[in-house]
């Protein structure tokens, strides 16, 4: 009895010694890469306020990009290949809307990449597209814009050319909402300096609303402006590149959420500074550092990506990801794309091939099983 005794105490106490070591193993292994949100989250005048940590949740990558097809595909491509793209967009029915700025016409695909149509042509008239810079497909319509002619040509969903609004200057990142509001960043020269402005626009291009402005200073490189996304359930998403401040209003223009991250400074490359000053002609400001962010993006998961920065002519560009609460959850690294958009479960990125021709390279997307 006594021997018996002896051995269940030994034995015991060496599970008394074990067990935490299991847990404490477990523990590492299960929460290895992530550690806590950081942060905070309070409420001022009824405005949630989420104030991020400069370190993410998530230390690794939660991004994983899986190479589906390309557009156009080799049995299409001679046919129906991209002179210049810049810009996309989808319909309803996941139906891509690609924008030759150089062909001057929007050229369609189905969600499997298949041709469809072509809509538009070039010249200066109704529905011609020369100088077009940007699509976008809402409520059953086309909406191109010309940046250069200002004005927005609008197509049924069938193609036929309806009607052209004039544009209350230079406007970008155009933005449809379901009552046919524009949304977009207008840039107004006429006061000294000139000034860049995020706006409501009712549908005939009148500004209801500013949601954000500032003073555009002296020309510089790596200079960013305000940027804007409306979200799936139409939340309008507002980004001030000179800090990192994202501000979200509701369908009624009613200021919701502020999301601010600590960004500490990223520093230009030397080697960069000096290609800029070799070009510098027309001596414009370079900077030491870049802007905290370029663009913003939403996802149709509520997820908030931001494109904080690339270096011009290089491969690589550096995103952070935000999740429905704000909370920042990963940093992530893309191929430096032209534009890219985000679209369910895919990435759709504008590149080139290895002749220099333009075109879309279409990715499955997997955010990893633990993202919140």
């Amino acid at each position: 009895m006594f021997f018996l005794g002896y051995m269940k105490l030994r034995f015991f106490n060496k599970l008394s010694f074990l067990l935490p070591l299991f847990f404490q193993t477990f523990i590492s292994s299960f929460f290895a890469g992530h550690q806590i949100w950081k942060g905070s989250i309070h409420n001022e005048a009824g405005v949630t306020i989420v104030n991020n940590p400069a370190q993410p949740i998530y230390q690794e990558s939660i991004l994983e990009l899986i190479p589906e097809f390309i557009i156009p595909g080799n049995d299409i491509k001679g046919q129906y290949s991209f002179i210049r793209l810049g810009d996309m967009s989808f319909d309803d029915q996941g139906h891509l809307y690609l924008l030759d700025t150089k062909d001057s016409c929007v050229k369609v695909f189905d969600a499997q990449g298949r041709y469809l149509k072509k809509i538009g042509r070039p010249g200066q008239g109704p529905g011609e597209l020369d100088g077009a810079s940007e699509i976008e497909v809402a409520n059953g319509l086309i909406f191109v814009s010309s940046l250069a002619g200002r004005k927005v040509h609008i197509f049924n969903i069938d193609g036929d050319y309806k009607k052209s609004i004039p544009l209350p200057g230079s406007f970008i990142q155009l933005r449809v909402d379901r009552a046919g509001n524009f949304y977009g960043s207008l840039f107004d020269i006429f006061p000294e300096g000139g000034i860049n402005k995020i706006v409501q626009c009712d549908p005939n291009f009148n500004i209801k609303k500013t949601y954000a402005s500032r003073k555009l200073e002296q020309a510089r490189f790596y200079g960013t402006v305000l940027t804007c996304v409306l979200a799936k359930n139409e939340d309008f998403i507002v980004g001030n590149p000179s800090d990192y401040e994202i501000s979200i209003y509701d369908r009624l223009g009613e200021l919701k959420k502020i999301i601010k991250k600590k960004h500490p400074p990223i520093k230009i490359p030397d080697s960069e500074i000096k290609r800029l000053h070799k070009m510098n002609s027309l001596n414009w400001e370079i900077p030491e550092y870049f802007d905290p962010f370029n663009l913003v993006y939403s996802d149709d998961y509520g997820r908030i990506i931001v494109n904080t920065h690339s270096i011009a002519g290089q491969k690589k560009a550096f995103y952070d990801v935000f999740d429905d609460d704000g909370k920042f959850l990963a940093s992530f690294v893309l191929d430096n794309y032209k534009n890219i958009y985000w679209k369910k479960d895919r990435l759709y990125a504008i590149d080139e091939d290895g002749e220099g021709l333009p075109i879309v390279r279409v990715f499955k997307v997997n955010w990893k099983e633990n993202l919140p």
